[in-house]
């Protein structure tokens, strides 16, 4: 959060005042943010104002994946905004979290190891479903209604919250974290993803993703 606050001032996230990391847990002390989370209010909205938050939210992604990496963060495919392991359902932490994720094919094998280790009976042409990314971007992670703020008497986002898995991640990722379930929110949002956000076949990762849920 600091960081989109660093770079992109006029986004609104919540002010950080205290942040520690030990132990495997963290915890957090932040400025609160009015309004209520888009999910309690998203099947009562107007068309145009749901038009409004999708093109708001489009934006705000656009520009969060121009953040730089800072110089202490190793320039790793996928990791956290400060360096670590991502916790993603989809890679989950290893007991050795020393075995980085440096490219987009270490993304893809974690990916299936994970799926190998999970089901007795595994499909082998899910490999080379497997997105494929051209670069490693700034990326929220889990955007869904439950993560932006709204205020219902202005009609406009006041904050987005839950940055828990933000980082470093191959560039389809957030359009993949936004498109893996359905349901109207997805709808709206895919009415206009922007040129820039790659819209990879999510076929088989939905796939694999599912038999992390069951």
């Amino acid at each position: 959060m600091r960081l989109v606050r660093q770079h992109l001032p006029h986004i609104p996230v919540p002010e950080v005042y205290d942040a520690s990391y030990g132990g495997g847990q963290g915890g957090m002390t932040m400025a609160a943010i009015p309004g209520t989370t888009l999910d309690k209010v998203w099947d009562k909205l107007a068309d145009e104002t749901k038009r409004k938050v999708y093109e708001t939210s489009w934006s705000y992604i656009e520009q969060w994946r121009s953040i730089p990496r800072p110089a202490d963060v190793p320039n790793i495919c996928l990791c956290t905004a400060d360096g670590r392991y991502s916790e993603s359902i989809l890679v989950s932490a290893p007991d050795d979290d020393t075995k980085g994720l440096w490219t987009d094919e270490d993304v893809r094998n974690r990916i299936y190891e994970r799926y190998l280790s999970s089901i007795p009976e595994p499909k082998p042409d899910l490999l080379e479903g497997l997105p494929r990314a051209q670069t490693s971007v700034f990326t929220h992670a889990d955007i869904a209604p439950r993560n932006i703020m709204f205020d219902p008497e202005t009609q406009l986002i006041t904050g987005v919250i839950d940055w828990e898995y933000a980082g470093w991640y191959p560039d389809y990722w957030e359009y993949a974290t936004i498109f893996m379930d359905s349901g109207d929110w997805q709808d709206w949002m895919r009415v206009t993803v922007p040129s820039l956000i790659s819209r990879p076949d999510l076929a088989a990762l939905k796939k694999i993703r599912w038999t992390f849920l069951w």
